[in-house]
């Protein structure tokens, strides 16, 4: 499994937040369940953090990845690693709150709704108009912003946008 992808992948896809490629040398965490030195995934993820130049990312993407390390590399539920040991699905955000679990990681998404359904927002928008979202849409995007997550508004609101409208 891959904690770091999955939690990249969550943070930039569901919740917006750009997340800057690793910088050069640095140094890659086990294809294995455990490291050479025994460490578990985890383990080797909080050592990684210990670097100030990783911490910064990793502090944000790691806890959401690990949260999902129950679903094994093809998205199979999992309660041990092929070694037999239980699945650790817990880690700490930098505020101090633990992310346990796909339970956990609904309960963080669920306090930032804003920035999810913002993102959101722009990722239909995009895919309805066929484009990336332009500095034009602000203001459809405030307007479906009023609508939040109502589907059919949001939906109506698009379609009835003179952006759809008189697209070519």
């Amino acid at each position: 499994t891959s904690p770091v992808q999955r939690g990249a992948w969550v943070v930039e896809t569901l919740i917006g937040r750009r997340i800057p490629p690793p910088p050069p040398n640095v140094p890659k965490i086990s294809d294995d369940e455990k490291s050479a030195e025994g460490l578990n995934v985890q383990q080797q993820l909080a050592k990684h953090r210990a670097d100030a130049n990783c911490a910064a990312c990793h502090a944000k993407i790691d806890p959401p990845g690990i949260a999902l390390e129950n679903f094994d590399p093809i998205g199979r539920w999992r309660n041990r690693e092929r070694d037999g040991t239980p699945i650790v699905n817990r880690d700490q955000l930098t505020d101090g709150t633990e992310m346990k679990g796909v339970e956990g990681l609904t309960a963080w998404l669920r306090t930032r709704e804003d920035e999810f359904l913002t993102n959101f927002h722009r990722k239909l928008l995009g895919y309805a108009l066929g484009r990336a979202v332009l500095p034009g849409d602000k203001r459809l995007l405030e307007r479906m912003k009023q609508h939040g997550s109502q589907f059919e508004s949001l939906v109506d609101a698009i379609v009835t946008s003179p952006q759809f409208t008189r697209a070519r």
